[in-house]
């Protein structure tokens, strides 16, 4: 893991929480979607959501496969 300070451990926190919101979010408005392109829409932004999430589990030296 790379030598990060206090203040960037906790903004990456920070993220980690919002990205885990966001995938949340879109993930529950595909679901509920009912019309084919928005659902597709709303899994492919929670996707992209879920990249970011790894990516900062990456730099924390984390796993990822939870999410």
């Amino acid at each position: 893991m790379p030598n990060l300070t206090i203040p960037e451990l906790l903004a990456i926190h920070q993220q980690l929480q919002e990205e885990e919101n966001l995938i949340f979010q879109f993930t529950a408005y595909a679901r509920n979607a009912g019309d084919p392109q928005l659902r597709t829409l709303f899994e492919q932004i929670a996707a992209r959501h879920r990249s970011h999430w790894s990516t900062l589990c990456g730099l924390l030296g984390m796993g990822s496969e939870t999410k």
